[in-house]
């Protein structure tokens, strides 16, 4: 008898777990209102934010800073999904862009902070929402002879029971 109780205790707890990941599975963000507001050249040397893996000091090498806004709040978003929030850049092929980055360094940034499930937003963070100034910052590099609309971004992302997060496909014009 017990050993069926027990039985019957893991196949309940089973049963929920299916259940949660299904429910997380049908749970998607779509971000329709992606626009990138500036492309600039910067050093990563100089951007401390996004991490360097690679052996030794961290290089002086020219990447590319794209500027990006949306009416939505990515770092709210994140936390009441617990999404991990990324991008992709990828050749442009019609309205739709094939997966696939292209030299990215890290994730999607506000100012200095990366956008976390797991971190509080930042009291200037906050501010900048209610003013309409948040603008979030990605890292790419970007080869400088590349004809404008070569690359696109999108929003991209989400948890690892399934649920997803993405944006509207927009060309970078370096």
């Amino acid at each position: 008898m017990r050993i069926w109780k027990r039985v019957g205790q893991t196949a309940i707890v089973g049963a929920i777990g299916a259940l949660t990941v299904s429910c997380a599975a049908l749970t998607s963000t779509k971000i329709e209102d992606l626009t990138v507001r500036s492309i600039k050249t910067v050093n990563l040397r100089d951007v401390p934010q996004v991490e360097w893996m690679g052996k030794g000091p961290r290089p002086s090498l020219e990447i590319s800073r794209i500027d990006l806004a949306t009416s939505v709040d990515l770092w709210e978003t994140a936390r009441r999904h617990e999404y991990n929030v990324a991008f992709t850049v990828s050749p442009c092929v019609g309205k739709d862009s094939p997966p696939g980055a292209v030299g990215y360094y890290d994730g999607v940034f506000w100012e200095k902070q990366r956008i976390t499930s797991f971190q509080l937003p930042t009291p200037d963070y906050v501010a900048a929402l209610k003013d309409g100034t948040v603008t979030y910052q990605v890292y790419i590099g970007i080869p400088a002879q590349a004809a404008p609309g070569t690359f696109c971004l999108q929003l991209s992302g989400g948890t690892m029971g399934g649920a997803t997060i993405s944006s509207n496909t927009v060309p970078l014009n370096p």
